[in-house]
């Protein structure tokens, strides 16, 4: 499926033209834009147009009637598609509206929008997410519209390609949208003229990051300095302020283990959740963004001009945290899988389930899918060593692998030693060790179906200790 975006700039300025797609002039069609030609030549598409409030001023007779309208999306949507006058010649479509910013003329007045960037491309940001995110092919027609709010969209979808990838990036078969821009050459008036229509790919690169650096708290999403309303926020959104926590400290604790190759912790609930629910953290976030940039906003008129002007959001932060959700999403997805693939055994966890996770499966590999290949090395010597050391193990009997070590010395050396080995960095040897510490980690071998297999699982009593060294890695 195939879903087009194209900014509306002056209403007036659309004429029926010949149009063709990259180098197929033979098969020209005639019509009004170009992001239809393009919805028309392929089954199940759909285009969004993306109209500025500020077509206002080409709508409204005087500042009442404008201010009706400015007050109502819904009924300044309906007198855009009235004022397109049957232009529009596709049957699935909406038409959304999205914030203005500077100042625009009208028949009897003008209208001054006080916004930022920032305000414009969040806003967009949280309002096509939705819209777009089930669509195989998502399509930039950057042929009409004012440059600025171009530019606006450009930048809205380069952070929403990142959020699709960095949402499937722990899958074995990412199959995000793909996203590409579309332009067609400048309308002149000449009776004969053909208008190719250009397509090439856009993308940009996501990395597995933790975006977020700490929890934060809402308040922080209102970038103007206001101590009252910040409070404000800070009562109104309370139940959000909780979310965004958890949000961060579930990813927080995910993410570390991958980095820092801790694998068997993915396979314990006590230790990694990610419970979280993401459509409301969400919908909190959009609830936040439109109670600054829309609850809050100042209408103010005076001889003949409209003010409207806006506080500012924090865009960085707003991204920030959609990105940590997008992350948290993944490692959800494939803690969920990993799951899947081990039996109700009491938290004991395959040694051939986390080699097939983790180190086989090139392709696969998650590791490899987010640049960590080293992890895949270190992990594979600690785990053939965990087998080379259960042949001290009787059936059914449980030790940890620093008990396994000593077993091992006793029986290679002829005389007991004792000299106690220095112990080193517990933490170090954790994360060194791929999660799978000597003294921490407990190994049993039980045979199943006529073989012996190796299980593993941490000490109950260590848990704690776990818990916080993936909460902050470096002490």
């Amino acid at each position: 499926m195939r879903v087009i975006l194209q900014i509306l700039g002056n209403l007036e300025g659309y004429e029926r033209v010949d149009f063709y797609i990259d180098d197929t002039m033979e098969e020209t069609m005639k019509d009004y834009f170009s992001s239809q030609v393009l919805a028309k030549k392929s089954d199940n598409s759909k285009i969004i147009f993306l109209a500025p409030e500020s077509l206002v001023t080409g709508l409204a007779n005087d500042t009442a009637e404008a201010r009706k309208l400015l007050s109502n999306e819904n009924d300044l949507s309906n007198a855009i598609l009235k004022k397109l006058n049957g232009k529009i010649t596709v049957k699935d479509y909406e038409i959304l509206v999205i914030q203005s910013i500077g100042m625009y003329k009208g028949k009897s007045f003008q209208v001054n929008f006080i916004n930022t960037a920032d305000n414009i491309v969040s806003s967009v940001i949280l309002d096509l997410l939705e819209k777009i995110e089930n669509f195989d092919e998502i399509i930039l027609d950057i042929s009409t519209g004012h440059n600025i709010y171009v530019t606006f969209l450009i930048d809205t979808i380069r952070t929403l390609i990142i959020y699709f990838k960095l949402r499937n990036i722990m899958k074995e078969n990412s199959k995000g949208p793909k996203f590409k821009i579309a332009y067609s050459s400048p309308i002149i008036k000449s009776p004969n003229a053909k208008y190719p229509i250009r397509l090439y790919d856009f993308d940009e690169r996501a990395f597995f990051e933790m975006r977020l650096k700490s929890a934060v708290k809402v308040e922080a999403l209102l970038k103007d300095k206001n101590a009252t309303l910040e409070q404000e926020i800070h009562r109104t959104f309370e139940k959000a302020n909780t979310l965004f926590k958890e949000l961060f400290n579930e990813t927080k604790k995910a993410y570390d283990a991958i980095r820092y190759n801790t694998p068997l912790t993915f396979f314990d609930n006590e230790l990694i959740s990610l419970n979280i629910n993401e459509k409301e953290v969400l919908n909190n976030l959009k609830s936040i963004l439109k109670y600054i940039i829309k609850d809050k906003t100042e209408i103010n008129e005076n001889n003949g001009e409209i003010q409207i002007k806006r506080l500012n959001i924090n865009r960085t932060l707003l991204i920030d945290i959609l990105l940590t959700l997008a992350l948290h999403s993944a490692l959800r997805e494939f803690k969920e899988n990993l799951e899947k693939s081990v039996e109700n055994l009491e938290n004991w966890v395959p040694v051939g389930i986390i080699k097939n996770t983790f180190i086989k499966n090139t392709f696969k590999n998650p590791y490899t899918k987010i640049g960590f290949d080293l992890n895949i090395r270190l992990l594979e010597r600690d785990l053939t060593e965990i087998d080379e050391l259960a042949q001290y193990l009787k059936n059914g009997e449980e030790k940890s692998i620093k008990e396994l070590q000593e077993n091992k010395e006793k029986e290679l050396q002829k005389h007991p030693t004792n000299i106690k080995k220095k112990e080193g960095d517990i933490v170090r040897n954790f994360f060194v060790h791929s999660g799978l510490e000597s003294t921490l980690t407990l190994v049993k071998k039980i045979n199943k179906e006529g073989k012996d297999e190796i299980l593993l699982k941490y000490k109950p009593e260590r848990k704690n200790d776990i818990k916080k060294w993936l909460e902050n890695p470096k002490p």
